[in-house]
């Protein structure tokens, strides 16, 4: 039978003639494999995570997950590959929980990952995300830092992006964790303002942080919010938890229509020295801001962008 184990550099794996290629980034091994008869080779359509896995291990998740979520006794496996795998899955074929197992040995993960497909079941994948989910911030804002360095992609100017996603079905058993701080208590899904009157529709917020490598938008951080939160205030959260763990040196946000008032804009700006906003802003006077501050406008019918810097 073909024998083969996993390189620790992400390597890819094809087979030919009974020969095997191991590749990586820079240069391709050639390696000798014995069969011992004409069905003990086993194929795999690894499909786009033969993409995907390099950019993993570079992304380093297993250990930056580790490093926050100390080994279960329940979950046997390190919790980083846990989580490694599950966003693989994510990003190649998304799958229900409960597939994810069958999708890792169909499509060859358990051989590129180097965790078995029998430890991915629905369970275990279940406690490693309870056990992420108390550190979420700290290892988004680990995860975005370590990437950002090792791509060379600036987070200095961040494009947020909110949005809402509904439900159907009813939601009225939702219950908070007393053992969680404020800033970690899940969203509740709730009838919220972008339901049209009449319309029992539910639904959760979501504001996604985006930095730009050159080539187009790159998602590295997000905020959730109840269903019901003012926009604003979900703005205002976001811009706190960005501050707080992912500690930009200078800051510029640029948001969508409706994100800021003026006079949230115009506080945030004069409270942190090193933030500046561009938003789309309901129309306001020149004087918004205080004569130590630049105001720059650029007037059409309905709106006004402002851009607010606070002089030294």
């Amino acid at each position: 039978m073909a024998q083969t184990r996993r390189r620790n550099d992400g390597a890819g794996l094809a087979t030919s003639g009974g020969r095997c290629l191991m590749g990586n980034w820079s240069k391709r091994q050639r390696m000798s494999v014995t069969l011992t008869g004409p069905h003990d080779l086993t194929g795999a359509n690894l499909g786009p995570l033969v993409l995907a896995n390099p950019i993993l291990d570079k992304m380093e998740i297993r250990r930056l997950v580790d490093l926050h979520c100390p080994a279960d006794l329940r979950v046997e496996i390190p919790i980083g590959d846990v989580i490694c795998a599950l966003a693989a899955n994510r990003l190649c074929s998304p799958e229900p929980l409960m597939h994810v197992a069958e999708w890792a040995e169909n499509s060859g993960a358990e051989f590129l990952l180097g965790t078995p497909a029998d430890a991915l079941n629905d369970d275990r994948l279940a406690r490693a995300l309870d056990a992420v989910f108390e550190k979420r911030w700290n290892i988004l804002a680990d995860v975005a830092l370590h990437t950002a360095q090792v791509f060379n992609v600036s987070l200095a100017k961040v494009h947020y992006d909110p949005t809402s996603f509904h439900f159907t079905g009813q939601y009225d058993n939702q219950s908070e964790s007393p053992s969680l701080l404020p800033e970690l208590k899940p969203f509740k899904i709730e009838v919220g303002r972008h339901a049209r009157p009449g319309l029992d529709i539910k639904e959760a917020q979501v504001g996604v942080d985006l930095a730009n490598d050159g080539k187009g938008p790159v998602p590295f951080f997000y905020h959730s919010a109840d269903g019901s939160a003012n926009g604003h205030i979900a703005v205002a959260k976001n811009l706190q938890n960005m501050l707080k763990y992912v500690k930009p040196k200078k800051l510029l946000m640029i948001t969508d229509r409706g994100c800021f008032s003026a006079e949230q804009a115009v506080d945030h700006v004069r409270s942190l020295a090193n933030l500046r906003v561009i938003a789309a802003l309901q129309k306001v006077a020149v004087d918004v801001a205080p004569a130590h501050d630049t105001v720059l406008a650029a007037v059409d019918r309905e709106h006004v962008s402002v851009e607010l810097l606070v002089e030294a």
